[in-house]
């Protein structure tokens, strides 16, 4: 190795001269000598005489050094001498996007000029409206069927892309009824947009299942009838391993004709509306008729999504034939062990020996006798499933039959997960919301002393806080009664308001979380299985919101700095999404008393903390977790925090006070909060709550 050299990263540092364009560091990497007797090379900055020392690379690893540059570089670099050219090509052209027909047309030509390039391209998109192809014709008399020519010149091509208007099916079909050109295609997705949205026609396209080297394949709102492949064929095994048909109608004689190329299909996914548009014409209502479809693949199955609600069966699944696999969802329990008839049953469900995971889009328990099933099948899973690891339902207002969650619990390795659709979609929404200029989320400021929903800015204080360190956290508190209409809204942004519907439906799952939780509470304490959720209404009013919170991050760890000043909350379930760290519990553990300890967030979790309620309600027996918001050290501290919160609170005329059966025992204070000379409202002790609370907060001045 030489002695006296520098990094390569010298050339491109910072200089008193402008920055170095790309094409000055090509020609000055091109200038240097690399000695041929060095197991590492270094390489010094110098003037020489012009050597090209980068032709001594593979071209591997100078297209590996060429896609790192901008495009418009990229350009610069092609035009040194020829075999940069054919090597910038490759980078240039290795994936192509056509927004508009006039794009396919002048990129045709292109390729006519130089044909070479199409070589040089590995993916393509397609992706334009009807109308635009519509206008095209009338202004051009260029022929839109050369669309499939070329796409043919394509050698390489590995990836394509086709949504555009239903008058290009035929064009683009004869790339697949033909001898193939595509020789390398791996991933195909086909969408043909029709103006009055009606399905396409698959025949058009049919031969694509026998494409020989395609190994993802994803067609949406596409019909294919019975007639599957019209001419009597020699199957052949094909590399197709995932295959979803997103929103078709597809009869499944048709689907079994296909399902006989591929060699080892891994995933099939099936997806339908709730109510689909237009009507289904040639699909099955029969769930198992499509299971009987899947098993020509059944030796090689991993993953089965069938997410079609109104398919449904007097009949169970047989799927023991599924020998790998590992992963089913369905809509409904009823889908997998039959709907209830008059008629006895002669048969059971057969699940699938290796079966991991089981999954449910809708809720359960809709069908008494189907619950009876899945509770027996539950208790013999060691029979019938033993590999059964994790359960996956839906959260509804409707609670997960008690039958099926203590059969869960009797299985030490079955996990039951709760899930909560759309968090992530929120999660946008509030991003969106925190990051307008502040002086439109000062327009929604709360107003001080009257009321809890609107915006809250940081640089709060509070006042018990001997360190007098103002927070940095902002939020909005978005009431659940303006989202359900409950009571009359306040001013919101508008990136609240546009998507009132769906903070409802997260507002309304969260909530129905929050029930299911106080049942369960219940349960345990010996009570009434209603005895806390009858406080906790959705349709009563209360001061149930979510709050969509923001902690900047910062570069520099200052111990002073805090996210949110600690508290316990009032209510009675808190349900927390976050994906950064910062939350700290105070322990109740005596020999840790006062101590805090960081809270780690789960992806696909939801943090759950009991209110100041839960311990009114249960004379102390349940208690609320005294919490903050704390800035992390590290690369985490740098990221800004947001987080979801949704708060279930009593109604505001329910009274604070222990439910009967402990009303005869000495009341618990809790935490001082409210006097106990008598007996408040939810209402009234959420007004105190407020008065208090900005008492307690001294608000530093907000400045742009």
């Amino acid at each position: 190795m030489a002695q006296s050299a520098t990094s390569v990263d010298a050339l491109v540092a910072p200089t008193s001269r402008a920055q170095h364009t790309t094409l000055d560091i090509v020609s000055r990497l091109s200038s240097l000598s690399l000695p041929d007797d060095s197991d590492m090379v270094a390489i010094p900055l110098h003037h020489g005489a012009h050597c090209d020392s980068l032709a001594r690379l593979t071209d591997e690893i100078l297209v590996s050094i060429l896609e790192i540059l901008p495009k418009h570089d990229l350009c610069s670099v092609s035009r040194l001498n020829k075999r940069y050219h054919a090597l910038a090509d490759a980078v240039l052209y290795n994936t192509v996007q056509w927004l508009k027909p006039e794009l396919h047309l002048i990129f045709s030509q292109s390729l006519n000029r130089r044909p070479r390039r199409g070589s040089a391209i590995e993916g393509v998109k397609l992706a334009y409206p009807a109308s635009e192809l519509t206008r095209l014709i009338s202004d051009t008399l260029e022929p839109t069927n050369s669309v499939s020519h070329t796409i043919s010149t394509m050698s390489n091509l590995k990836t394509l892309d086709i949504a555009v208007p239903v008058g290009l099916l035929h064009s683009i079909g004869n790339l697949f009824n033909g001898p193939f050109d595509l020789a390398c295609l791996q991933s195909c997705t086909l969408f043909y947009q029709d103006e009055a949205d009606q399905y396409w026609d698959l025949q058009e396209n049919i031969h694509i299942f026998t494409h020989p080297t395609l190994e993802t394949l994803v067609i949406k709102r596409a019909k294919l009838d019975d007639r599957g492949f019209e001419l009597i064929e020699r199957p052949h095994n094909t590399a197709l391993s995932k295959l979803h048909l997103i929103e078709c109608d597809i009869n499944d004689d048709a689907l079994s004709d296909v399902l006989m190329f591929p060699e080892a299909l891994k995933e099939f996914v099936l997806t339908q509306r709730e109510e689909p548009e237009p009507e289904l014409e040639e699909s099955s209502a029969s769930i198992r008729d499509y299971i009987l479809s899947l098993k020509e693949q059944c030796h090689s199955l991993e993953t089965i999504t069938i997410d079609f609600p109104m398919l449904a069966s007097a009949r169970p699944l047989a799927l023991r034939e599924f020998t790998a696999l590992k992963t089913l969802r369905l809509n409904w329990d009823y889908q997998l062990f039959g709907k209830s008839t008059k008629k006895p049953r002669l048969h059971s469900v057969g699940l699938p020996p290796e079966l991991e995971t089981l999954e449910f889009f809708n809720p359960l328990g809709t069908d008494e006798e189907v619950t009876d099933l899945f509770v027996s099948a539950l208790e013999n899973m060691h029979y019938t499933c033993r590999k059964l690891k994790e359960l996956i339902v839906l959260v509804d207002e409707d609670p997960v039959p008690k039958e099926i969650v203590d059969a869960v619990k009797k299985q030490e390795q079955l996990y039951l997960n709760l899930s909560l659709k759309d968090t992530e979609d929120v999660l946008v929404i509030s991003q969106q919301a925190l990051n307008i200029p502040l002086d439109q989320k000062m327009e929604c400021v709360a107003e001080r002393g009257k009321e809890m929903f609107g915006y809250k800015p940081a640089g709060a204080v509070k006042q018990t806080d001997k360190d007098a360190r103002p927070d940095t956290t902002e939020f909005f508190n978005v009431s659940k009664d303006h989202l359900l209409g409950n009571s009359e809204s306040r001013s919101y942004p508008a990136e609240i308001t546009d998507q009132w519907t769906d903070l409802g439906r997260f507002a309304q799952n969260c909530h129905s979380l929050g029930l299911m939780i106080l049942r369960i509470l219940a349960q345990q304490l010996d009570l009434p299985s209603d005895e806390f959720t009858k406080r906790n209404k959705i349709s009563s009013v209360s001061g149930d919101h979510i709050r969509m919170t923001k902690m900047p991050g910062c570069d520099s760890a200052d111990g002073k700095r805090i996210g949110l000043a600690s508290h316990t909350d009032f209510g009675s379930i808190t349900v927390l999404f976050n994906w950064v760290g910062g939350l700290q519990i105070q322990s109740h553990n005596p020999t840790k008393q006062g101590e805090w300890a960081f809270v780690k967030p789960l992806s696909g979790h939801a943090i759950i903390n009991l209110g100041d309620a839960m311990v009114k309600f249960s004379n102390g027996r349940l208690k609320s977790g005294k919490h903050r918001v704390v800035p992390l050290p590290g690369v985490q501290g740098r990221v800004d925090r947001y987080s979801l919160v949704h708060f279930v609170r009593p109604a505001d005329d329910v009274l604070m006070q222990p439910v009967e059966q402990y009303r005869n025992e000495p009341v618990v204070a809790v935490g001082g909060k409210v006097g106990e000379e008598k007996v408040y409202t939810a209402g009234e002790c959420l007004d105190c709550q407020i008065v208090e609370s900005i008492d307690n907060l001294v608000d530093e001045q907000i400045k742009e």
